[in-house]
């Protein structure tokens, strides 16, 4: 894992992308990512940087990597899983290898099928190739969008790098927000596509690959989730080959040159990935895990139920809400974006835990929820979905009860409440339009326009949220099931813009810590995108193929267990002086000038006497206030260009390579 920063273009560095110096700064300032090592190319048509987590080949893996027989130069952030069997390939092909990582078997691999390489590689990556001898750069990133690339252009020169906050660095480019990304934010919870919250700054998608040379730019999906025909298979049979393709998958993802470890949540998903690393991990191993001081968010018990179980060691760290409010304007320096939830924090928590054990590789359960169907969004789209057809449907009623069993507030009363919302959720709104599971999502959101200034509101009026997203669907998404088209939305928009990014790469990568992620392997994804959809979810019991796959292996209270979706204390957390005093104030409100200093204020005073009285804060309520907070955080950042640290005066070897 590692940071990466480049700078092309095909007719030449203009003289304005020709300092040397920028370029160290803008690879130092990706350290967090990449403590390890730095490195720099040079060349007429590219500058390449590269901070390095050194995990595979540590002695002689160093990057930027330069094939001079072959004119090739890369930089590369992630991992190959499957590299030893690709040089194998390689080799009966003649390339010769003069270092053990998988950075150079991208080089190879390149030369020999150029593009279409992406089809070959199992891994989680971006990366960036200069061929020299082609006058191109070919930039792309993993099938699920596990490691991000950022991109601009000025005029030709094109500018990437790992972090958002690198390329501003550069004196050319500026910090512009962009509206579209916000309403993309309330509206689907995170970014869409390639929008970020940097005018012309894009994302290179999930899947997809970047061309660039003289007078021509391409970029290309290489691959998307798509559902055929179920396989005609008993459950027997969908359990065997789920368990060979986890253990196939977890097995790749222990290939190191350095200890492999594991966060552990308590939940099922967590549980099956340390048991499978246990049965096939050579030498110590070790757990990490958060715990919560409000037992309404704490899974101590199961964590230590695992522990005892498997007799592995766990690392625990208790959060309080006061440790949230301590680091949340770190969570939003490195999301590089406004941030709606507290959850992050506790993961930015755990992954120092990781680095100050001294480990950099962690293996977690993550992806499962998405692809076997364990996420409420799929049992709530199962209901809509049926009442939108028959509202008074007794099964569907009896059926509600299997929902959110974890809130301190579900009792008669508060059932009574959800069924009469889900009705009211599905009026005048056809069960097979395209983005229905998601239209309770795209509600709830914007309830925070009821707090932004005029001028915001103005800005925001012209977006609609279809037009960004039912465009890129694929051609046969209609004839999909519900909870298909749940599952692809759900991967498109919350996995890979927020819970790879935000609460995932950006909390470990801001410790130099590396997570792997089995259950989002593309075979196991593809694998289950052909399992029956009740076998995901089977009458409201979710995840229903994993616990039948795992249930041997496993204590049977986390096999049987509620579902406890992993959350933090909210708003509450941030309700601190330090936040209210140099954020929340009326000064900052009104001169941002993006929300409303008296509706802001007026929620402020509502929730401190929430919280003084004991009251539950509503979803609405802590979903707006911890908005209000990230998004003013973020503004204030992009007030100094997004650079609150300074490179330029540390001390770092930096190897230089001039072509």
């Amino acid at each position: 894992m590692c940071g990466i920063v480049g700078i092309y273009n095909p007719y030449g560095l203009p003289y304005d992308f020709k300092d040397k110096k920028l370029l160290k700064n803008m690879t130092l300032s990706l350290h967090n990512r990449g403590p390890d090592e730095k490195g720099v190319l040079y060349s007429e048509t590219a500058y390449l940087g590269h901070s390095r987590l050194s995990i595979v080949d540590i002695e002689t893996g160093q990057q930027p990597m330069y094939s001079k027989e072959y004119q090739i130069a890369v930089t590369f952030n992630g991992e190959i899983f499957n590299y030893i069997e690709l040089r194998e390939e390689l080799k009966k092909k003649n390339y010769k290898f003069h270092t053990t990582c998988d950075t150079e078997t991208l080089i190879y691999l390149y030369h020999e099928h150029g593009h279409d390489m992406l089809h070959k590689l199992n891994g989680q990556f971006a990366f960036a190739i200069v061929d020299f001898n082609k006058n191109r750069i070919f930039l792309a990133r993993d099938r699920m969008g596990i490691r991000p690339l950022f991109y601009t252009f000025i005029k030709d020169t094109l500018l990437f790098s790992s972090c958002i906050k690198t390329i501003l660095l550069h004196p050319l480019v500026a910090a512009v927000f962009n509206y579209k990304a916000y309403h993309q934010l309330i509206n689907i919870w995170t970014t869409y596509g390639d929008v970020t919250f940097f005018k012309d700054i894009y994302s290179l998608t999930p899947g997809e690959y970047l061309e660039y040379s003289k007078n021509e730019m391409t970029k290309k999906i290489y691959w998307d989730l798509s559902f055929n025909e179920p396989e005609n298979l008993s459950l027997d049979e969908w359990k065997e080959k789920i368990k060979n393709a986890l253990s196939d998958a977890t097995s790749l993802r222990l290939r190191a040159d350095v200890p492999v470890n594991a966060y552990l949540s308590g939940g099922l998903d967590s549980s099956i990935t340390l048991k499978l690393i246990q049965n096939m991990h050579k030498g110590n191993l070790e757990s990490f895990s958060v715990g919560f001081k409000d037992q309404a968010y704490d899974e101590t018990s199961y964590q230590q139920l695992m522990s005892d179980y498997t007799k592995i060691k766990n690392n625990s760290i208790m959060i309080t809400s006061e440790s949230i409010g301590d680091i949340f304007e770190d969570i939003v320096y490195h999301a590089e974006q406004p941030v709606y939830r507290t959850a992050p924090a506790p993961l930015y928590y755990l992954a120092k835990m990781v680095k100050d054990k001294g480990y950099k590789v962690v293996i977690t359960g993550e992806g499962a929820d998405e692809v076997a169907w364990g996420y409420d969004i799929f049992k709530e789209t199962y209901i809509r979905y049926n009442m939108a057809k028959n509202p008074d449907n007794p099964k569907l009623l009896s059926e509600m009860s299997s929902l959110y069993p974890y809130l301190k507030q579900f009792d008669k009363k508060y059932r009574d409440m959800l069924t009469g919302f889900y009705k009211r959720s599905v009026i005048g709104i056809d069960p097979d339009s395209l983005l229905f599971s998601h239209t309770v999502r795209m509600s709830n959101g914007k309830n925070v326009l009821n707090f932004v200034s005029p001028d915001i509101k103005s800005e925001l009026s012209g977006y609609n949220i279809e037009d960004d997203v039912i465009p890129s669907l694929p051609k046969d998404f209609s004839r999909w099931t519900i909870l298909q088209k749940t599952q692809y939305l759900e991967m498109k928009t919350l996995l890979s813009g927020y819970l790879l990014s935000t609460q995932g790469d950006r909390m470990s990568m801001a410790h130099g810590v590396e997570g792997r992620y089995p259950f989002l392997d593309y075979n196991v994804v593809e694998m289950f995108a052909h399992v029956p959809d009740n076998f995901k979810l089977n009458y409201m019991n979710e995840k229903y193929i994993l616990k039948e796959a795992f249930k041997d292996i496993l204590p049977e209270a986390i096999i049987s267990r509620n579902k406890y979706p992993y959350r933090a204390p909210e708003a509450v957390s941030l309700m601190t002086k330090k936040v209210l005093n140099q954020y929340l104030n009326e000064e900052v409100i009104n001169r941002q000038n993006f929300f409303c200093w008296k509706y802001v204020s007026r929620l402020i005073d509502k929730l401190q006497k929430n919280i003084n009285q004991n009251v539950e804060i509503s979803f609405n309520d802590n979903f707006t206030y911890v908005n209000i907070v990230g998004t003013t955080m973020f503004l204030s950042f992009m007030d100094n260009k997004y650079q609150t640290f300074s490179y330029q005066d540390k001390q770092f070897d930096i190897k230089e390579l001039e072509l």
